[in-house]
């Protein structure tokens, strides 16, 4: 230090003044008397007493702002705020909270070197010293711990993680380029993201519908989110606005993430599948879990199945065909390995149901779809293995569910009319009776697993495969296209079970009284289920007890022993006019609460010709062939049924029983019956 250097004078600290002031204000051992000069009067005052003798003055607010590191003209109040809470004698107050933001992360996998990297920045390609003359990817900013680094950036929502890809491998680089992003997937960070995702999806799916995110957490990599939000894009904007608070704030910011980078790719997306196309790079926009999925079968088109797809796909990608996993996969490859490049390999899990009677039940079934990632082809979704049920032509949608529909009625004791072949297409039927009865045929199964396992316990039962499958409402047209294509029904010609394939050509269709189960207005009978009724034989030890009315126009061919058996006989007399009028009336009831043949008749002229009508000499079956002939005669005239129709039908049947009357030498049917004694 030189002779005429000052000493450097130590930094004061605001609480080393405060040590020499007592508890009342007043200072303490000072020997000089100090003026504070706080405020612009007391700066002017301090100045007119520097000349007095004895005093020190010292500029406190200028002391004190440098201690506090705030600028000298910072006003009273702010200079207050720090001094108190730099004695801690006040919490300092929040930081201000940081915008929502993400971040873009680059994954680099590299064959060669047999290695994945992440980095924040954008990587470069770069010289190695290996032989195959391949430049690889590499960045400056390498993240060894994606959590932490995640921790260190405030106000990050996600990160969102490009797959890079600079070769497949020693000589083979990508041919798409090392900079083309081959996947891209979001790293969820802010857990108000996450509930709100959770929340979104439980807006939009229904009770029972698959749940994709119901157990995702923060720090996960959601590999198919951008491909879910793409099937809702449309409802995300009508959701964040009855959001609020931060949960709207950040599901706002990653709608804007999704309209600043992804809307270009979904609206592409969208246009090539308004077109029933796709291709490599869109091929994952079709795969969304809990859809139905066509899996067509290569043999006949009867047997095509539609399944549920369970779960996301998972990609595999194979540099040769030796890496080439074996397994369940589709038909044809998209190209030929080791020619063309590199394998992709989505590998599918979906549902299917089965038919384990006496019920239904659920199990996995494995495919996959292959192709070649650098193809840039677009190609029709229907010749896909596997493609979407509402990407299928009408035609072929409306097969599958009509099948379904059948099924569907045959879920309990039914008797059927079968045209068409069995389901191994060996044995031909034409107009065969079947009885279709699930229990039945589940007993039977379990009666030969017993016969195979006569050392299994009696109480013992054969194993299930798969989930109980539950169906209570009416299906909706995709579920009735799951349902299996075949199903066994006994022949009651044959007296066997048979393997039956529900299809819905003319050619092999399960139809007649099933048909007019499904689908089926009032019916103009009298006694209820007249007609569509089914009388089984019964014969053996079984003892059969109940009711049984009979009805019969042929008395007089009955023997003793068939006699004996009736308990009660009731003769119906021929029919007066009174008894006429009362029959039409009570059938011009019923059609009129029907609400489909309400439709097509003219009450009030049926109504008022009901004494008319009733002098045509008809028995009740007679009547009931009138009007369902009238109604198709009057449908074809494009009129109402009324009494001029019904009168023109009733004619044409007086003319022709006016004509057998003939034949019978005068004889009416009542009359010949008596003369052969069958009345």
């Amino acid at each position: 230090m030189s002779p005429n250097s000052k000493p450097r004078q130590k930094r004061p600290h605001p609480g080393d003044f405060m040590e020499d002031i007592d508890g009342a204000g007043r200072p303490r051992k000072q020997q000089a008397i100090i003026s504070v000069a706080t405020n612009e009067g007391d700066r002017a005052s301090s100045a007119t007493a520097a000349s007095s003798p004895g005093q020190l003055q010292i500029n406190w607010r200028s002391i004190l702002c440098s201690a506090l590191q705030l600028p000298q003209n910072v006003n009273d109040q702010q200079l207050e705020d720090d001094l108190l809470v730099s004695l801690g004698v006040r919490q300092p107050p929040p930081p201000p909270k940081p915008q929502p933001s993400f971040s873009i992360i680059h994954r680099v996998e590299c064959s060669t070197g047999r290695t994945t990297r992440l980095f924040s920045d954008t990587p470069t390609l770069v010289s190695t010293d290996d032989a195959d003359e391949v430049e690889h990817l590499s960045g400056r900013k390498e993240i060894q711990d994606l959590r932490r680094y995640a921790d260190r950036l405030p106000g990050t929502c996600f990160l969102v993680i490009r797959d890079l890809r600079c070769c497949y491998g020693r000589g083979w680089p990508n041919r798409l380029g090392p900079h083309t992003v081959m996947e891209e997937y979001i790293y969820l960070v802010s857990d108000a993201l996450r509930s709100t995702i959770v929340a979104f999806e439980q807006d939009v799916t229904g009770v029972g519908d698959l749940q994709h995110w119901s157990d995702i957490t923060v720090f996960q990599e959601l590999k198919n989110l951008q491909y879910w939000i793409f099937q809702h894009e449309e409802a995300l904007p009508r959701f964040i606005n009855d959001l609020a608070g931060e949960e709207k704030e950040v599901m706002a910011f990653f709608w804007s993430y999704i309209g600043d980078f992804k809307s270009p790719e979904y609206a592409e997306a969208r246009r090539l599948h308004a077109t029933g196309k796709t291709s490599a790079r869109f091929l994952r926009y079709l795969l969304i879990p809990g859809a139905v999925f066509v899996v067509p079968d290569p043999s006949d088109d009867d047997l095509d199945r539609c399944m549920k797809l369970k779960a996301w796909p998972d990609v595999s990608v194979y540099t040769t065909a030796s890496q080439r996993k074996l397994g369940p996969v589709g038909s044809h490859l998209a190209f030929n390995i080791g020619t063309s490049g590199p394998h992709w390999e989505l590998k599918l899990s979906l549902d299917v149901l089965k038919y384990d009677a006496p019920e239904f039940r659920v199990k996995k079934h494995l495919t996959s779809l292959q192709w070649d990632r650098y193809s840039q082809e677009e190609v029709l979704i229907t010749s896909l293995e596997v493609y979407p049920f509402k990407y299928a032509e009408n035609a072929r949608r409306e097969k599958l569910a009509s099948r379904g529909r059948m099924f569907w009625a045959c879920r309990t004791v039914q008797h059927v009319q079968y045209d068409g072949f069995d389901a191994q297409r060996l044995r031909h039927f034409s107009a065969a009776r079947f009885i279709v009865d699930h229990k039945s045929w589940g007993q039977v199964l379990e009666e030969k697993w017993k016969q195979r396992h006569r050392d299994a316990p009696t109480t013992a039962r054969p194993p299930k495969e798969g989930e109980a499958f539950v169906q209570s409402e009416l299906p909706s047209i995709e579920n009735y296209a799951c349902f299996p294509p075949v199903f066994y029904a006994f022949d009651l010609q044959g007296k066997r079970w048979q393997e039956l394939a529900v299809g819905s050509d003319t050619k092999d269709v399960v139809k007649a009284l099933v048909t007019h189960k499904v689908a089926n207005t009032v019916s103009t009978d009298l006694i209820r289920g007249k007609g569509s009724g089914l009388i089984l034989l019964f014969h053996g030890n079984a003892l059969v007890s109940g009711i049984m009315i009979l009805t019969s126009n042929r008395v007089g061919t009955f023997d003793e022993g068939f006699k004996s058996r009736i308990q009660l006989s009731i003769q119906y007399p021929k029919l007066t006019q009174p008894s006429r009028r009362k029959v039409w009336r009570n059938f011009f009831d019923r059609l009129e609460n029907d609400p489909v043949a309400k439709e097509e008749l003219d009450i009030e002229d049926l109504r008022g010709n009901e004494l008319a009508l009733s002098r045509f000499e008809l028995n009740g079956r007679e009547i009931r062939n009138a009007i369902n002939v009238a109604r198709p005669l009057a449908m074809s005239e494009n009129r109402l049924v009324n009494f001029e129709c019904l009168e023109k039908v009733i004619k044409v049947q007086r003319d022709f029983d006016k004509y057998l009357k003939e034949m019978n030498e005068g004889l009416g049917d009542d009359e010949v019956a008596r003369e052969e004694g069958r009345r």
